[in-house]
């Protein structure tokens, strides 16, 4: 079994979730899938949120289903970021090198 690491940088995060999805077969999907997989969570989180700020007429979810929806949308962004080769820190890191050059209202 993959143990999770303690206080793990976001290459770990990352290679973590590699090992993860190889162990539990999540591998075999194809890209496109994870990515829709990807964009049904960030819904959930969307509909956790609405609900905990008790948004149109539903209520009930708390913080912590919030931040179980909030793991599962990193947890995917790992494994498609994995899938395409894409390193996220260095990719963080030179879209923050832009982001800091642009004028912000």
């Amino acid at each position: 079994m993959n143990d999770f690491p303690q206080n793990p940088t976001l290459p770990e995060l990352q290679a973590y979730v590699a090992r993860t999805c190889r162990e539990r077969g999540w591998d075999r999907a194809e890209d496109l899938e994870t990515m829709l997989l990807l964009v049904e969570e960030v819904g959930e989180l969307a509909r956790a949120l609405r609900d905990q700020r008790h948004l149109f007429q539903e209520a009930g979810r708390t913080r912590a289903q919030v931040g179980e929806e909030l793991a599962d949308v990193l947890s995917y962004l790992l494994d498609l970021s994995n899938r395409l080769g894409v390193d996220l820190e260095t990719a963080f890191r030179q879209k923050e090198k832009i982001n800091r050059q642009r004028h912000w209202a």
